[in-house]
């Protein structure tokens, strides 16, 4: 985990851009995790992001380039389609609970099947011997 956040690194044999690696995985059978889907975290942005059906507005599986090349399967507190509009929405919320709205996205079971969803992506792939 980094800043509270699972990331689990994908162990592939080859090489694969974003896209290449979408499109050897979106037929897969990632089941409760959902469908993968092609996106962008910047509006209008190139591909740059696998992601999975959002869970709640703080937990959605993503699935990244890292620094290395490698890609990493993380759980996201920002949602792909509207990061910047859901990130002002949650501070908002958050400024007028105090915090406490967040806290159930960030501490419950929310949060709990979305690492468990990252763990099940992980599998899946890696089990496709890409």
């Amino acid at each position: 985990m980094a800043f509270g956040v699972k990331q689990v690194k994908l162990k592939l044999n080859g090489t694969y851009t974003i896209e290449e690696l979408f499109d050897r995985i979106k037929d897969s059978d990632f089941g409760d995790a959902g469908q993968p889907q092609l996106g962008s975290t910047l509006p209008k942005g190139k591909p740059n992001v696998i992601y999975f059906p959002k869970i709640d507005r703080n937990n959605q599986v993503w699935i990244i380039k890292n620094l290395r090349g490698g890609y990493t399967v993380q759980r996201s507190t920002g949602i792909v389609g509207g990061m910047v509009k859901n990130m002002v929405k949650d501070d908002v919320l958050d400024a007028v609970t105090g915090g406490f709205a967040g806290m159930f996205s960030n501490l419950g079971s929310p949060m709990k099947k979305c690492e468990k969803d990252v763990d099940h992506v992980v599998e899946v792939i890696e089990g496709l011997g890409l």
